[in-house]
């Protein structure tokens, strides 16, 4: 059979682009460069850690607001890096958010006595309250119901402290500690494992999931409950800097349509790459310390309620963006990308009104918080960015194509063994595939097949009922390792 070749392409698979770090300030890059290299992690983890920080530091003192919509945004975010284990998760978080957690340990200690008698205090009211609900009578009905809520005023003095967490919390405890501090909270933690199980409701419904999708974007919730007091938030914002394992992504697309996956910055960086490893270089203090050092000027930068707007001259940038955005809604994409599509614009302009701050506010360069043409430019690459992660970490949940390409290095090696056992003249058939590769099925056969053939380093010709496998004959002419260079992964 004779056929027409045209030159192999090389495949790049995990292609996917590191964090766009120069849409930060000076300060901030040079933090993420340092420990990037010297921890042997990804930039990805830090930079998304850092947003965090930047948000429970600003939170509450500014938000975006678009004058021709009258659209109002708290600076709040949902960002999740998902990690495999032994990335230094821990050290990057503590690192990240040491100024903030000692600020909310020198909160509590700073009235220790106190909060021992109001804790003392509590544990009474409840021991008092359960015996009450325990007896029959509608006598007591009255009694329990004061009790209740003297325990409720207690819990609120206690809670004041209250802005950032470290670690697991359940949805009603949220709830309540939103509820007390001004409905603001930020949860930060390196293993949110038990906080995602909680947030879907896997130990108790309470709560729900309706308060996390809410809190995104400072909506009103209520709660109206038989035996406690209604509850009631008017602009509850949640600021969640979330790490974790890839697996726990899977729990989010069980009930992926309801919205709370859509809500978050995604990223799953690969691991460090070897050849880059350097023991020999160290964590610089002195970059860590003016980090620092910034993040508590802009927690104690006294303000409330300041806007961020969009400038006269990047107003038809900021819409040209929307637009685009828009389009890519309704090209040719599942519902779940769909809807993280429709939810992206606000995470991009609450991430550059956060780096525009951490810009502003250092550096003094006035009391104006505008975006101007270079923001909106930094809002496109941040969209790219997120926009490929998420499109990768959609095609691992639902087994789609995305996902298919990280094995392609491996299927192509197998496809050029069996060529060397079983193949005449560089054609094998389907059958050979199916019998000497038996890792994947039918349909990931079909999809790496098809793959390969866009790239022309084969063709597929059907014979009667048989299918062939020819491979182009310039691969067959080069070495094993130079036609194993054709699909290659970049980030391993």
């Amino acid at each position: 059979m004779d056929l027409k070749w045209e030159k192999p392409k090389p495949i790049v698979v995990y292609n996917l682009p590191e964090y766009p770090i120069e849409v930060f300030p000076a300060w901030i890059k040079d933090t993420v460069m340092m420990l990037s290299s010297s921890l042997h992690v990804r930039k990805d983890m830090i930079a998304n850690s850092v947003l965090g920080a930047l948000s429970a530091s600003l939170l509450g003192n500014y938000y975006f607001h678009y004058n021709a919509t009258n659209w109002s945004l708290g600076l709040n975010l949902y960002v999740l890096s998902a990690l495999y284990p032994g990335v230094k998760k821990d050290a990057v978080q503590k690192i990240i958010f040491k100024v903030l957690l000692d600020e909310q340990e020198r909160l509590l200690k700073k009235d220790h006595e106190k909060f021992s008698e109001l804790l003392s205090l509590i544990h009474v009211k409840k021991h008092k309250y359960e015996k009450l609900i325990k007896r029959k009578g509608a006598e007591n009905d009255g009694e329990a119901a004061e009790t209740l809520k003297e325990i409720k005023e207690l819990q609120a003095k206690l809670d004041q402290k209250y802005f950032i967490i470290s670690g697991d919390v359940t949805n009603e405890r949220m709830i309540e500690l939103v509820k007390n501090n001004g409905e603001s909270l930020t949860v930060a933690t390196a293993e949110a494992t038990e906080l995602i199980d909680h947030m879907l409701g896997r130990y108790s419904s309470e709560g729900s999931i309706d308060f996390i999708l809410k809190a995104w974007e400072g909506a009103p919730y209520t709660k109206n409950r038989s035996t406690r007091e209604d509850l009631m938030l008017k602009h509850p914002l949640i600021n969640l800097n979330l790490l974790t394992q890839p697996s726990e992504l899977t729990k989010f697309h069980k009930m992926a349509h309801r919205g709370l996956l859509q809500r978050f910055l995604i990223v799953l960086p690969e691991r460090y790459p070897l050849n880059k490893i350097n023991y020999s270089q160290r964590v610089d203090k002195n970059v860590i310390s003016i980090f620092h050092n910034n993040i508590k000027y802009l927690y104690e930068f006294d303000c409330i309620n300041k806007k961020v707007i969009v400038s006269e001259e990047a107003d038809l940038e900021f819409n040209k963006l929307k637009m685009y955005i828009t389009e890519q809604q309704y090209g040719d994409v599942d519902q779940l990308t769909e809807e993280w599509l429709a939810k992206v614009f606000s995470n991009l302009i609450k991430v550059v009104s956060l780096i525009k701050l951490s810009d502003v506010l250092i550096n003094h360069k006035g009391d104006s918080i505008t975006l101007d043409k270079k923001d909106i430019k930094k809002m496109k690459l941040l969209f790219n960015y997120y926009y490929s992660h998420f499109q990768h970490i959609n095609g691992k949940l639902n087994n789609s194509k995305d996902v298919l390409e990280s094995k392609l290095p491996f299927f192509f090696r197998r496809l050029l063994e069996v060529d060397s056992i079983r193949g005449e003249k560089g054609v094998i058939t389907l059958s050979d595939i199916t019998n000497y590769i038996k890792k994947f099925n039918r349909y990931e056969r079909n999809q790496m097949l098809q793959r390969l053939e866009e790239h022309n380093i084969i063709q597929i010709k059907s014979i009667g009922k048989k299918r062939e496998i020819h491979f182009n004959p310039e691969i067959r002419k080069m070495p094993l390792n130079k036609a194993l260079s054709l699909v290659k992964d970049t980030n391993r």
